[in-house]
């Protein structure tokens, strides 16, 4: 009965609040302008992630005060992310203090509990672990990594909100399995927040969430991520979360095999080539969810295979979505096209 009162909370809060950031965004400098990379093409109110992060905050102090003193360390950790997403979303921040702070909160973390990525799983009959001195900057790696590439996805009406929905959902099903409150209640007020938010972001939407969202967004699910390895293989949370993995990596390699830095913006994002192919945002968003469902539900049935059966499936993924949204083969053909009719 509690958890239904904390949903029926976070609906009205959320809903009230992104209205009322929609009515005033200009007042508050919360208007997303529009550049080349950019799907939209007028000013559009951002900042949906405030209002989700504090009716988050503010109905676990209402209904459950002593969760956030259990884990203190972690909502220590969420603030110091959503504080450079809130700066970045009115002032403007470089990507790499927008890192910085993220390692910083992940440091805080690891300093004040347990939370690390030491044990690497059973490969080749051999438990792999890591010690101390390389624990603590793979954390970090892994963790400013996984909340960067969910900003990164976050280029479509619906997208990153959608995403993210569904790995929660997965989150939610694992914290029931193992009986893992922290898992459980904060994917169970993440899906609340993130089913109002879509009713505002779903294509048109009315608002983004700004990077205030898509930080904590990335920095929850990489906390949680690294939460069930306790309980599942380390590989199969690769597919947990595997769209913003798979389209970084994707991008990255891409630029790089062009002689380019793999850091530089540009439009070859997954999400770029399916709107170019469909030219229509719902679409392309709900291909993009329908990928990140069936990774999901792959996660959840490997969970307990072995690492090794794991990480080839995901490789052979990465090799298969390179191919398929690899657009060179068709300016190639377009090239050669040109060339022909000289």
């Amino acid at each position: 009965m509690m958890f239904l009162w904390i949903g029926l909370f976070i609906t009205i809060v959320n809903s009230v609040g992104i209205l009322f950031i929609i009515k005033n965004a200009k007042k508050l400098k919360l208007l997303d302008i529009p550049n080349e990379r950019s799907s939209h093409h007028k000013a559009k109110p951002k900042g949906a992630g405030v209002v989700t992060f504090f009716s988050f905050i503010i109905s676990l102090f209402i209904f459950k005060l002593d969760f956030i003193k259990d884990y203190y360390p972690f909502f220590i950790s969420l603030g110091i992310v959503f504080l450079v997403g809130l700066y970045d979303d009115v002032v403007g921040v470089r990507p790499k203090i927008k890192l910085l702070f993220i390692g910083v909160a992940t440091l805080v973390l690891y300093l004040l509990s347990d939370f690390k990525i030491d044990d690497f799983g059973n490969w080749f009959g051999y438990d792999i672990k890591l010690p101390i001195y390389l624990a603590l900057p793979f954390t970090i790696f892994v963790v400013s990594g996984y909340t960067n590439a969910l900003n990164l996805i976050d280029g479509l009406d619906g997208l990153a909100g959608g995403i993210s929905f569904v790995i929660f959902l997965a989150f939610l099903y694992l914290g029931l399995t193992y009986n893992d409150s922290f898992i459980t209640i904060v994917s169970f007020l993440y899906l609340i927040s993130l089913l109002t938010f879509l009713v505002y972001n779903w294509y048109p939407s009315r608002i983004f969430m700004g990077d205030s969202g898509s930080l904590v967004l990335g920095f929850t699910i990489s906390v949680l991520s690294i939460e069930l390895i306790k309980y599942i293989s380390i590989t199969s949370v690769l597919f947990l979360g595997a769209m913003p993995i798979l389209d970084t990596l994707m991008v990255m390699i891409r630029r790089i095999q062009r002689g380019k830095s793999p850091f530089k913006p540009d439009k070859t994002h997954t999400h770029h080539k399916l709107f170019s192919w469909t030219r229509r945002v719902n679409l392309s968003v709900w291909f993009m969810i329908v990928f990140q469902i069936t990774f999901s539900l792959f996660g959840i049935l490997v969970s307990k295979q072995n690492n090794i059966f794991n990480l080839l499936i995901f490789l052979f993924v990465v090799y298969i979505f390179l191919h398929i949204f690899d657009d060179r083969k068709t300016l190639r053909v377009k090239d050669n096209s040109i060339k022909s009719n000289k």
